[in-house]
């Protein structure tokens, strides 16, 4: 038997284990830069570079995406043993990792097993008030119309459909590699038309009931892995100990508009004291790409330099930082930059704020400040929405310096 079958057997087999595995939770320090892994290898399970460099990085815990040996035989199927056999990959290489099983809360995915069940059970997909299918575009699909492009919603107002949802997570917790889960679309709200729900056609009776039953497998999840990590993405929910920010400071039109949102944002998430994951993502036309092998290459420095630096100004304990361009682990999670590997240090108080006018624009300036053991943060940002214009300084205490020459080599100048 080839190795892939034989790792897709025996994940299999263990997801039809009947234990009761204990989880684990994310660790957290701010010895360095606290930083969480998410990402999936499409073709093929996890190659010992890639299993070396997640396991032993210093990663707080590690996702594996619904792409995870997706190109592998048979392809596009069995997802759901795909990523436990990754997840077991990883812990053979460190047992302490968190391993964390993607799944998510909406739509049906077709490599996934559970996918295949309700083909054989369509009345449990989502229809509108005609009786018509309701389904959810793929990011990034083309041609949008294509029905290869679209998936199906699952319909949670119906016990029978959170039962089945519920049992993915319970044989991925029973196979002892899974310690958490991350509930992708989780801010989904059919009543508020949030999170990819717009225009579906429901009534209001309808609409609550699918609420309602979303938000019990969100809870029921919270509940499985209460002594792991459940991460809802975009939202809080009660119950639930974890969150993604999935594209925070920036919301790729209109610039750095989303960042004095998002700092405060951290801010608030350091009070609440879930799980947060604050994901940095490169926005399009910001100027040339990095040269191919540099360390930028899936963030760009710009990019990097100024998440970061937010990143640092509002995180607080149990806040987590990556950037990169998507969820593939070639779109930035097989990087490293130098500052992952600096001494950070514990903060010694909040951010410092000030607000006032530019006396060169006119226009409203905040300006951020916190300092760490061994490192400075500077962050200033000028204007509102579109033309918000952000400075960004990281002065390292090891003589290292995060952002652009000018200004930042005169404002980390005092940093010893």
């Amino acid at each position: 038997m080839r190795p892939l079958a034989l790792a897709l057997a025996l994940a299999l087999l263990l997801l039809l284990a009947p234990s009761a595995a204990q989880a684990r939770q994310p660790a957290f320090s701010w010895e360095r830069v606290p930083r969480f892994w998410h990402a999936g290898n499409a073709s093929g399970p996890l190659n010992a570079t890639l299993v070396e460099f997640v396991a032993h990085k210093g990663w707080a815990m590690a996702t594996l995406e619904k792409m995870q040996a997706q190109g592998a035989s048979p392809r596009s199927q069995h997802a759901e043993a795909k990523i436990v056999a990754a997840a077991q990959q990883l812990k053979a290489a460190s047992p302490t990792l968190p391993v964390i099983f993607y799944l998510n809360s909406v739509m049906d995915w077709p490599q996934y097993d559970l996918h295949v069940e309700l083909t054989k059970q369509p009345t449990l997909w989502l229809a509108d008030d005609d009786g018509e299918p309701i389904y959810i575009h793929k990011p990034d699909c083309v041609p949008f119309n294509s029905s290869s492009c679209r998936v199906h919603v699952f319909d949670h107002a119906q016990p029978k459909m959170r039962e089945l949802f519920l049992g993915v997570l319970r044989r991925a917790k029973a196979s002892g590699a899974i310690d958490g889960c991350f509930l992708d679309r989780g801010n989904t709200n059919a009543t508020a038309g949030a999170g990819g729900a717009h225009g579906w056609k429901l009534s209001a009776a309808r609409k609550a009931a699918w609420d309602a039953g979303h938000m019990q497998i969100l809870q029921s999840a919270g509940q499985l892995f209460a002594d792991g990590v459940v991460l809802g993405n975009n939202a809080d929910f009660p119950g639930v100990n974890g969150r993604m920010i999935e594209s925070a400071f920036s919301d790729f039109k209109l610039g750095w508009g989303g960042l004095l949102d998002d700092v405060a944002l951290l801010q608030h998430e350091a009070t609440v004291g879930t799980f947060l994951e604050v994901h940095g993502e490169s926005r399009q036309g910001l100027g040339p790409p990095a040269p191919p092998g540099t360390d930028s290459e899936a963030c760009t420095p710009a990019v990097f330099n100024i998440t970061l630096a937010a990143f640092l100004i509002g995180a607080g304990e149990r806040a987590y930082y990556a950037c990169t361009k998507g969820w593939t682990a070639q779109a930035g999670w097989d990087q490293w930059h130098h500052e992952y590997s600096l001494p950070l240090g514990a903060p010694d108080s909040l951010a410092k704020h000030t607000v006032a006018n530019s006396a060169a624009t006119g226009l409203p300036l905040q300006s951020f400040r916190r300092s760490f053991e061994h490192a400075r943060v500077e962050l200033d940002v000028a204007g509102t929405g579109a033309n918000t214009s952000v400075t960004a300084c990281v002065c390292w205490n090891a003589g290292w310096i995060t952002g652009p020459d000018q200004p930042c080599k005169a404002r980390c100048v005092d940093t010893a």
